[in-house]
Parts: structure tokens; C-alpha cells; sequence
């Protein structure tokens, strides 16, 4: 059970952190990478670290700040690895 603000971040950066791994791996398959980038990675991210983020630091960090880095990662990420996410 996740309780605090604190072990929900820790549990989501730890599944972002695999996402990133994944992505960042010449062993995931592209099929894998597409899932990941398109779906997986910013799901995670908007659904449980974004809002544990803002718990556990709402002075420091904003929604739209968070959103806009994850596009700016997205995006490397699309660029570097060619894939084009369904919009």
C-alpha cells in the first residue's frame, strides 16, 4: 500500500526510471519503445508522478512545468529513437 506522497513518487519515479531504461536499450524491441513512449511512460507520469510531485513539493513545481518537461523528454526521445506517437 502506498500511503504517503513520498512512496507514491518513489514508486512512480521508479517505474519512470524503468521506462527510460527501456527506451534507452538497444534489447527493447521498437514495438516495445513505441508502447512505452507513446503510452506507458506519459501515463505514468501524469496519472501518479505529477500529482505525488505536487504533494510533495507544490512550491517548487507546477503542472504546467511537469507536463511541459515531459513533452520536451517525449520529444528527444521520439527524435532519437524515430517514432511517431498517434496524437
Amino acid at each position: 500500500q502506498l500511503d504517503t506522497p513520498q512512496q507514491r513518487f518513489a514508486h512512480a519515479d521508479e517505474k519512470i526510471s524503468h521506462y527510460l531504461d527501456q527506451l534507452d536499450s538497444a534489447n527493447t524491441t521498437l514495438d516495445v519503445k513505441q508502447q512505452v513512449l507513446c503510452i506507458d511512460y506519459p501515463n505514468e507520469y501524469k496519472n501518479n508522478y505529477i500529482p505525488a510531485m505536487l504533494e510533495i513539493a507544490p512550491q517548487e513545481y507546477t503542472t504546467e512545468k511537469m507536463l511541459n518537461d515531459l513533452h520536451i523528454s517525449q520529444d528527444y526521445y521520439a527524435e532519437k529513437l524515430s517514432i511517431q506517437c498517434p496524437k
